[in-house]
């Protein structure tokens, strides 16, 4: 995606990754972080997650709202890990959701919008009436998972 984002610094083990947000309020350390979890369709999968993190303290809070004026940044370097994740580990499906209804709507608008060149190489699911399908504009999720599509895919 041609989409302006923030320098990220990947851990040695490429499953957490952190960026500073510089906006109205400053500067704010932010904090991906991958984890492994069982999935029952499917092995492999790793969840999502990302907040901002307190460097004092050393622990993340992913239910704040930062309000920083950048959230489109943020959210644009936050794909821009899960592309550096996949990279790292080809097989990996990567799990997310919103930590609230309205964070998984705002997931869903993001990805409609940059759809067309996501689709180019992963393929991305969401979870509708308990089960996965291709994700589709005009559906609701509940949650989605996104892989790298493989050379049967194309």
């Amino acid at each position: 995606m041609n989409i302006e984002t923030y320098d990220i610094r990947a851990s040695d083990s490429f499953l957490a990754f952190a960026f500073v947000s510089v906006g109205i309020k400053g500067e704010i350390d932010k904090l991906v972080i991958y984890s492994l979890f069982e999935h029952i369709e499917w092995e492999n999968v790793y969840n999502i997650s990302f907040g901002d993190w307190d460097t004092v303290t050393g622990k993340v809070n992913f239910n704040i709202t930062s309000a920083n004026g950048d959230m489109e940044k943020v959210l644009a370097t936050v794909a821009r890990t899960v592309y550096e994740f996949i990279n790292k580990f080809p097989y990996a499906k990567v799990f997310f959701v919103g930590s609230t209804p309205s964070r998984t709507r705002l997931y869903q608008r993001e990805i409609i919008k940059y759809y067309d060149e996501i689709i180019k190489d992963y393929i991305i699911l969401g979870k509708i009436n308990e089960q996965y399908e291709n994700f589709e504009r005009n559906r609701n999720y509940v949650n989605f998972v996104i892989f790298k599509r493989s050379k049967k895919d194309l």
